[in-house]
């Protein structure tokens, strides 16, 4: 699967630390980061192409927030106005994880079970298991040559699935995912901007390429919104429907 976890924010090492000590493991859980912040929110821009074709553009708001082990995560969709307001809500302790989508149209809030966690999340591209922790077991870590650029590349098998992460040595940025099925690529994620934000490492821009169904996303963080003060009344079922 193309995983993008939500963990608890890791204690980074440095990049000599790391060449030597780290297992292949560790290094994608440092650098596969998308939506791991200790405590932030922003505004996303995206935009889904199929072919030459742009057929949607959205925006969306990601909070998220660790009291270790306790975490949370928000996805609210705010644009365009037929699924505004529309969440997805994750809370993730020591031993559970819930998932909760809210539906304004019908004033309804459901539990996703963990049987739908690979069902992709309104139209986004990923699934609601690809921003949970990884499945599967770790190859042995790779250092390769990409572009020029000395890479960690990090395999993570599960049964007739795998993922390659492509991790750049000196900055340990994210490059690119790929996901396989039966040694198929399905689906590639580019990393096109990293950026410290508040003191965290965070994925700014990026690409998510759907072979399947010949669909493009592009994916911005809009750096202007970005906020350390975060309501924690966001990360509470009861209060989805409270959509401003």
């Amino acid at each position: 699967m193309l995983t993008l976890v939500f963990h608890a924010p890791q204690s980074f090492a440095t990049a000599s630390e790391t060449s030597e000590s780290l297992t292949a493991q560790q290094i994608y859980q440092q650098s596969v980061n998308l939506f791991t912040f200790k405590e932030l929110a922003f505004e996303v821009q995206s935009n889904t192409s199929y072919g030459n074709t742009v057929a949607e553009q959205r925006r969306f708001l990601v909070a998220s927030k660790h009291n270790q082990p306790d975490s949370s995560l928000l996805i609210r969709f705010l644009q365009p106005k037929e699924i505004q307001c529309t969440s997805i809500l994750m809370n993730k302790s020591a031993d559970s994880l819930s998932r909760y989508v809210y539906f304004p149209a019908l004033n309804r809030i459901k539990r996703v079970p963990d049987s739908d966690k690979q069902k992709e999340m309104m139209g986004m591209g990923i699934s609601y298991a690809e921003i949970d922790k990884p499945e599967g077991q770790f190859l042995p870590l790779e250092e390769l040559e990409l572009d020029g650029r000395v890479v960690y590349k990090v395999t993570l098998n599960d049964g007739q699935k795998s993922m390659q992460a492509w991790v750049e040595k000196a900055t340990m940025n994210l490059i690119k995912l790929e996901k396989f099925e039966n040694n198929k690529l399905l689906k590639t994620m580019m990393v096109n901007a990293t950026k410290k934000i508040y003191q965290q490492k965070m994925i700014t821009d990026w690409n998510i390429q759907d072979f399947e169904l010949d669909r493009q996303i592009h994916y911005q963080v809009i750096e202007n919104t970005i906020q350390v003060q975060v309501d924690r009344n966001l990360f509470r079922k009861n209060l989805l429907k409270r959509c401003r």
